[in-house]
């Protein structure tokens, strides 16, 4: 029997080797073997299941160890390498070279260096075993500077992957490859699209034969950076599909009626064959492609060059895809191509990324101005003399007219290197385009909810606004609990309003997206229970929540592609919220009460509403959730993750990070089915 402190290792075997090769599904082999107990507790036996897959015939190594843990109940899920090594060390000790070879990678973990266990893990998962996606990491081109090192997942390489491995079906939505299908996707994409954006260059380089339209696919570039190490800020870059699975309100089951004819049939089939959908549904590791993750100190400071070199990069890899693209040398499919249409995110990175001059950075604060205010929308002139970016309640604001009337950067200033993203003609400022996520759920839904919070919580008992707002609180969770909605927060707070004075607006403080759907719920439900009763301003800010409410709903429940008539109707939604709450702010200036605060964002959403419904005119619209950066902002905080549980080392880092992405993602693609292992045979 071996001794307690020996299994010590076997205990951080479970998680550690779930960093190596997690979700096997063939037990290999078995043991069972007595617990040597504690003084303090009683005599058991714990059973050690090894799983492991085979890859090119020869076993892989075990994945996870299973036991009681009634008997060691503080087993942490998550390891880092070196504990693996250790792990693997102690476990071979246990039981012998012999039975630890009957799982090939086992030994070479036991063998593996405590002092660079993740260089020699790396070796063992990915060079022997090939346990990561094969995408070869560049360097990023800094020159005239030779630091620091950046490494980079082309798209052109990711192009080449999905390609050869017949995965291209991940980009247009389905589960499992049809090139048929998927050409019929591709060519139905670009004939809508053509009729919103004509003067797009694809179009006049697929007359002259320069790329197919069924082979095109149509992408997107993203941004954002999420929190690093000891809260700093770590950037993210990825690429990714304007359509993919869907979201989970949108999936229906149709049931045709006994009425219904065979042409009726035949036209629904036909529309589900070429169905398009947004691409939120599925692991962000199967529909989002890594580019770049870096650390602040790399792209800031003495290093504020890489952020230059990294937007370079990005340009030349778009116009790669949709200049010459990747043929496929394995299928003989010919040549396929990928377009980027829109650079997505919050509003800071499309400020940053793009250089533009004119943003929210730039709304005017005071009063009295020393010189002409410089705009707040890089798309039109919102925010200069005579276009009030504040005018929300109106099909015609003053500004529109002078959409794509001015350039995009500041007088002397290079254009940003994003800017040679083929794109419409005269439409430069279009690539950079407004979220719905961080425009609505992060903005002006917490700005309209603060303000109505505050005037329900008045209507409470209560001989002060804590005990008020203690009121409010019980009846949101109870109508939380009734409805299974999940609350998000266990108080509501002038601090969570952020109303801590009668003399400041109400601006919200959550930084959860879905804590606004939520509490828009409830404030619909309020309205509809006792609105009756409010005053008119209460009454028209219920309203307001249902108008909202509507125009997301909608939005979210829809496919990719709007209909004229949901363009329309979302579209019109939208702006009775923003008529109404334009009357709300005047309410409450001729009041006196720091209510319904006009910000910056309510103009952001404006020319969203109206793109949904002038659009509408030429034909079915793209619907704006296909920008939309909920899936996003979960790929940004995975490597953001793993830069806190990796080296302090920036360089190294970034190396570790995109090492540490490439296995997680081959684990993920395992399990969706879309790479294919040979199965385990009985002599294994």
């Amino acid at each position: 029997m071996a001794s307690h402190s020996k299994k010590k290792g076997l205990h951080a075997l479970r998680g550690s080797l779930n960093l190596v090769s997690p979700l096997y599904e063939h037990v290999s082999w078995q043991l069972h073997q007595p617990y040597p107990p504690r003084p303090t507790q009683h005599k058991a036996y714990y059973n050690i299941i090894c799983k492991s897959i085979y890859t090119k015939g020869i076993p892989c190594i075990p994945v996870s160890l299973h036991f009681d843990l009634r008997i060691h109940p503080t087993v942490r899920p998550e390891a880092s390498c070196a504990s693996v090594v250790r792990a693997a060390k102690g476990f071979v000790e246990d039981v012998g070279s012999e039975a630890a070879s009957r799982s090939a990678g086992l030994l070479d973990l036991a063998w593996s260096s405590d002092k660079n266990a993740e260089r020699d893990c790396n070796s063992v998962m990915v060079k022997k075993f090939k346990l990561a996606l094969p995408i070869p990491t560049s360097t990023l081109d800094v020159s005239p500077n030779t630091e620091p090192s950046v490494p980079l997942l082309k798209l052109r390489d990711w192009a080449r992957y999905l390609i050869e491995s017949n995965n291209t079906h991940l980009l247009v939505g389905l589960t499992k490859p049809c090139w048929e299908r998927e050409a019929a996707i591709l060519l139905k994409f670009w004939s809508l699209f053509e009729r919103q954006e004509p003067n797009h260059p694809i179009f006049r380089e697929a007359a002259s034969g320069n790329l197919r339209l069924s082979h095109t696919f149509p992408m997107l570039l993203h941004g954002d950076e999420g929190r690093g190490r000891k809260r700093s800020a770590f950037l993210v870059l990825n690429f990714h599909s304007v359509v993919g699975r869907g979201l989970r309100a949108s999936k229906k089951k149709t049931i045709f009626h006994e009425q219904t004819n065979k042409k009726q049939k035949k036209k629904h089939r036909m529309k589900a064959w070429t169905q398009m959908r947004p691409n939120y549904i599925g692991h962000t590791f199967t529909s989002r492609f890594l580019f770049a993750a870096l650390p602040k100190v790399l792209y800031t400071g003495k290093h504020e060059h890489v952020w230059d070199a990294l937007m370079c990069s990005a340009a030349e890899e778009a116009k790669f895809m949709f200049g010459t693209g990747i043929a496929d040398g394995m299928h003989g499919r010919g040549r396929f191509h990928m377009a980027v249409l829109r650079i997505c995110g919050d509003w800071p990175w499309l400020t940053d990324s793009g250089g533009l001059m004119r943003s929210f950075r730039h709304v005017q604060k005071h009063k009295t101005r020393s010189k002409p205010p410089v705009g707040v929308c890089h798309k039109c002139m919102a925010g200069q003399i005579g276009f009030d970016f504040e005018e929300i309640n109106t099909l015609q604001p003053k500004w529109l007219a002078t959409m794509y009337s001015q350039s995009l950067f500041g007088e002397g200033a290079e254009p940003s290197p994003l800017s040679q993203i083929p794109h419409s003609v005269n439409e430069m400022a279009s690539l950079w385009t407004f979220d719905i996520f961080h425009t609505v759920h992060l903005g002006i839904g917490r700005c309209f909810l603060a303000s109505i919070l505050v005037l329900l919580s008045e209507l409470g008992p209560g001989s002060n606004i804590d005990d008020r707002f203690q009121s409010l609180t019980d009846d949101y969770l109870s109508w939380c609990k009734r409805s299974s909605r999940r609350a998000h927060v266990q108080k509501l707070s002038k601090e969570l309003v952020g109303y801590p004075t009668t003399r400041t607006y109400p601006n919200g403080t959550w930084h959860k997206g879905d804590l606004t759907t939520v509490l828009m719920g409830y404030a619909q439900y309020r309205y509809e229970k006792d609105g009756s009763t409010w005053s008119p301003m209460l009454q028209l800010a219920g309203r307001d929540a249902v108008c909202l409410n509507k125009s997301l709903s909608e939005m979210y429940s829809s496919d990719a592609w709007l209909s004229p008539r949901e363009a329309r109707s979302i579209g019109n939604a939208g702006m009775d919220f923003l008529k109404a709450y334009s009357r709300l702010a005047r309410m409450a200036l001729n009041q006196g009460l720091t209510l319904w605060v006009l910000q910056p964002k309510h103009h952001a959403f404006h020319p969203l509403m109206l793109y949904l419904i002038l659009g509408s005119n030429q034909g079915p619209v793209l619907n704006i959730v296909c920008f939309g950066t909920q899936a996003d902002e979960d790929f940004i905080g995975r490597p953001s993750r793993l830069s806190r549980r990796v080296t302090a080392m920036p360089e190294q880092c970034c190396k570790r990070v995109v090492s540490r992405y490439l296995q997680n993602c081959w684990s993920q693609w395992v399990k969706a089915g879309y790479i294919v292992r040979p199965k385990a045979t009985a002599s294994a």
